[in-house]
């Protein structure tokens, strides 16, 4: 399949295991700046860790390039949710080269960042990270506890409004559900700004 179909089947398509297959796929494109772009945005975007799994796979093949950009998006994204999964991404690259991104996000006025930095400083064996995280646990001790208090009410109601959905038989576009009920009062789904790369 060629890299055109890929891409709109990538970021078109609802089928989770047809995203995945396409993030598979896309190996071969890696090194091409604007898939590469497409990639870390699909996965600062992307609910399903799976289908994030699967495009850090393919970003690994092009690691300094990835990092940059979610580096990038984790310090200047103005979603605080591109910037929280900006910081997983750059967890689950293991990238030990993003220390101004760590530091900053354990001082992000939102929490869910503030959690996604902290658990990312794991791989810095450095003072000035540890400095940092000795005083994100100082300044804010019950972090970790009312996230994953959080994330499983937001598990609970996504699992909830599945059920509801199938039984009502309109399961089948997950798209359209709010991402975070609990920071997105406004029930929409926030649309993903694209930040631009800086050398």
């Amino acid at each position: 399949m060629e890299k055109k179909n890929l891409l709109h089947l990538l970021i078109n398509t609802s089928d989770e295991d047809a995203q995945i297959n396409a993030a598979r796929c896309l190996h071969k494109y890696a090194f091409d700046r604007g898939v590469l772009n497409i990639l870390c945005t699909v996965a600062v975007e992307a609910i399903s860790g799976k289908l994030r799994d699967a495009l850090i796979k393919t970003l690994k093949l092009n690691p300094e390039e990835a990092n940059r950009w979610f580096k990038n998006c984790a310090m200047n994204s103005p979603e605080p949710v591109q910037r929280r999964r900006a910081l997983i991404s750059l967890s689950l690259m293991e990238c030990h080269t993003a220390k101004e991104a760590v530091i900053q996000g354990l001082q992000d006025p939102h929490r869910s960042v503030r959690v996604g930095a902290a658990l990312n400083a794991g791989l810095y064996n450095d003072k000035d990270v540890t400095k940092a995280l000795e005083n994100y646990f100082e300044k804010k001790p019950l972090d970790l506890a009312l996230e994953s208090f959080a994330e499983a009410v937001k598990k609970v109601w996504h699992k909830r409004r599945r059920v509801d959905r199938f039984a009502n038989g309109t399961l089948g576009n997950d798209r359209n559900l709010p991402e975070n009920d609990i920071q997105n009062k406004s029930g929409e789904k926030p649309s993903i700004t694209v930040v631009a790369e800086s050398h």
